[in-house]
């Protein structure tokens, strides 16, 4: 994985703009993971737990090692949930249509992988 654009950064952050929700109606912080990879893991806070204080809903994401690709993908799950919660629905066709793309990407790379295996 590699850290988010600035472009979708922005473009999450819009969104959120656009829901009326700012950054006091956040609680952020940083915890220590608690997955494979020894010490480096469990001494450096790049798990991010997000906290929307007036619904109480809470994310954790601990994906990668990076904080900043965390807490991108911790505010984008913050943001489907909140959604749910408020029953606000979000155009979902671009991300399908790049979910798609990628998927045939990966299948032609496996059989071109096969091809070079044999």
């Amino acid at each position: 994985m590699s850290i988010p654009s600035g472009k979708k950064i922005n473009d999450l952050n819009h969104i959120f703009e656009a829901l009326g929700l700012t950054k006091d109606d956040l609680k952020i912080s940083y915890i220590t993971g608690n997955s494979n990879g020894g010490q480096k893991q469990n001494s450096s806070k790049n798990c991010v737990s997000i906290k929307h204080i007036p619904s109480e809903l809470t994310v954790k994401c601990h994906k990668s090692r990076s904080r900043e690709e965390n807490l991108f993908f911790a505010k984008r799950q913050l943001l489907e949930k909140l959604c749910l919660y408020f029953g606000i629905e979000l155009n979902q066709d671009n991300y399908d249509r790049i979910r798609k793309q990628k998927q045939k990407s990966k299948k032609r790379q496996k059989i071109k992988q096969d091809q070079n295996n044999t």
